[in-house]
């Protein structure tokens, strides 16, 4: 499955794949985000600074550091709903139903 089919299968006409050459200017547009659909990475955290709703794909195995300062807090203030994947290539209708749930 390819970003395409996955934006395909999002029940939102408005949702935009940003991926500029230069991370930095990717960066920059989530300031513009009303929600942002993510990995665990540097973006869903920018996001989830800015209070910005965050939907939050991560692996399913034992991070303290992660869950501790990236994850927790921001699911306990409601800013993040986070999906913990095991194995994408059996999970991709749940993970889109949970996206599609989440952007409600």
């Amino acid at each position: 499955m390819d970003k395409q089919d996955v934006l395909n299968r999002i029940k939102e006409d408005n949702v935009k794949f940003v991926s500029f050459d230069n991370i930095l200017h990717s960066l920059n547009t989530v300031k513009y985000c009303d929600l942002l659909i993510g990995v665990d990475s540097c973006f869903k955290t920018m996001s989830s600074m800015q209070r910005i709703s965050t939907v939050c794909l991560i692996g399913n195995f034992s991070d303290p550091t992660r869950d501790t300062l990236f994850i927790n807090q921001y699911e306990k203030d409601g800013v993040m709903k986070v999906y913990r994947l095991n194995d994408f290539e059996n999970e991709k209708d749940q993970v889109i139903e949970f996206i599609n749930k989440s952007i409600v």
